[in-house]
């Protein structure tokens, strides 16, 4: 009887050292390593390397009382819907911008559509704005909305837009002559936003 016992007292103690041994390689740590890198993309910014006015020229006049539209092409020809009371030159000096930035990368151009000239009293609208870029010509829509892509080249030369407007005569004509501007009061030039991407 006294031996049962001791072999039964054996066995449960092999049996608790069993439970003991597993109980600790159960709650045995557990780690792992992982790395996060890190990256950064440096580009040239963006700049404005050179800014130039729209001139419709020397426009002259018969008549004070004529309305006129005169439309001033990104290419910079001109042209008039009255040439009986006007005298319009065959070109201008359309707006130019041109930009500086990484090749490569991409920009998208918007404009207003409208704008004004004024000799401080005086004052006529443009509208119908529009650029060329890229050789290919685009309408502006405001610069809440896109009006064109363009891929930078890199080239300074080759990296710029032109803008053209039609200047509105209305039919009270000039009331006086000299030179008008959108420098002066009651004038608004013509806002170009470029967003490089």
């Amino acid at each position: 009887m006294i031996a049962h016992t001791k072999n039964r007292q054996n066995t449960l103690r092999a049996k608790l050292t069993i439970f003991t041994l597993f109980v600790s390689f159960a709650m045995a740590s557990h780690s792992l390593d992982t790395e996060v890198g890190a990256s950064a993309t440096f580009v040239k910014a963006l700049s404005i390397t050179g800014n130039s006015d729209m001139s419709f020229g020397v426009i002259q006049y018969t008549s004070n009382n004529a309305a006129n539209e005169i439309t001033l092409s990104p290419d910079g020809a001109i042209s008039c819907t009255n040439n009986s009371d006007y005298i319009c030159p065959p070109s201008g000096a359309r707006g130019e911008v041109k930009f500086s930035g990484s090749a490569g990368f991409e920009l998208e151009i918007s404009c207003e559509a409208s704008g004004a000239i004024s000799n401080g009293s005086e004052i006529f609208q443009l509208d119908a704005a529009a650029i060329n870029i890229g050789e290919s010509t685009y309408n502006c829509l405001g610069t809440g909305s896109s009006a064109a892509q363009y891929t930078l080249t890199g080239d300074v030369e080759s990296d710029a837009l032109y803008l053209g407007s039609r200047l509105n005569i209305p039919e009270t004509g000039i009331s006086e002559g000299g030179e008008y501007a959108s420098d002066y009061s009651g004038g608004d030039p013509i806002t170009i936003r470029i967003v490089y991407q």
